[in-house]
């Protein structure tokens, strides 16, 4: 796959303070509801700033599924999660319309900084459809968005047209805002 996604650009990801300044990964995981034994998707996970962190929260009798586009990052998850001495763990690549997981799977879903790579609104509401469909009912996914790069009402619109129901945003940082979403029903 042809990529914008250089070397260069995955070791500054390791920096992952420049990503999301002021929010830490056990912040996010707390307003997302994470709890031991739940099952995870990392939708983008980059070098695992939230992998990680949600792999040791969820325990041995969870699961994080880490997915991306980027080959290298699958294998720096990999890596990573070994070093670590996390078996709970699985690095995916999710370089297709719908993540390679069956339906009905996550408890929670991560997705920071997700949205602005997909080009179209057509994209975007595809990578919604995506989410929906991985989250069991009553699950939820936590985002973190730029605002001038995937504006918040566009992306409350287009997580409802998915079926999703979506909270009030809160702002991370002056640029950057949350959005939590819930699929209804209880599992």
């Amino acid at each position: 796959m042809t990529s914008r996604y250089t070397d260069e650009w995955t070791a500054s990801l390791l920096n992952a303070e420049r990503r999301l300044s002021g929010l830490t990964p056990e912040e996010l995981m707390e307003e997302a509801g994470l709890r031991p034994g739940m099952t995870v998707v990392d939708y983008g996970c980059g070098p695992g700033f939230l992998t990680l962190p949600a792999a040791k929260k969820v325990g041995a009798a969870g699961k994080v599924y880490a997915l991306d586009i980027h080959e290298g990052m699958v294998a720096l998850i990999e890596s990573r999660a070994a070093e670590a001495g996390l078996a709970n763990v699985t690095a995916l690549l999710n370089d297709g319309p719908e993540a390679p997981l069956p339906d009905s799977v996550a408890d929670l879903i991560l997705c920071t900084l997700v949205f602005h790579y997909k080009e179209s609104r057509d994209e975007r509401q595809v990578l919604a459809d995506d989410l929906a469909r991985l989250l069991k009912p009553g699950g939820c996914a936590m985002l973190v968005q730029w605002e001038d790069r995937a504006p918040y009402e566009e992306t409350f619109e287009i997580l409802t047209n998915a079926g999703l129901t979506c909270g009030v945003p809160s702002s991370v940082v002056e640029r950057q805002y949350r959005l939590k979403a819930t699929k209804p029903g209880v599992s």
